[in-house]
């Protein structure tokens, strides 16, 4: 794997020092994480976190306890 290839990633400037304040305190440059990132992927054959929609249905929304429920709430916005 000598061969380098350049991936370029666009995200707005808050984001973007948000990360690099997190990295710098663990070392870490933006391209080093983004290169674990993509090895991550890889090794995992997927997304290494889980992806979801926020909404439940209603079965299992009963199926949360009531702090899993005020939490859930918590993140709904009036668009959804």
């Amino acid at each position: 794997m000598s061969q380098n290839s350049r991936v370029v990633v666009r995200v707005d400037a808050q984001t973007k020092a948000a990360v690099e304040k997190i990295l710098k305190r663990t070392g870490m440059k933006m391209s080093e994480a983004m290169r674990i990132y993509l090895q991550k992927i890889i090794i995992t054959n997927g997304m290494p976190f889980e992806i979801r929609t926020r909404k439940l249905s209603y079965d299992d929304f009963l199926k949360l306890s009531p702090d899993e429920m005020y939490k859930y709430m918590d993140t709904l916005t009036d668009k959804d």
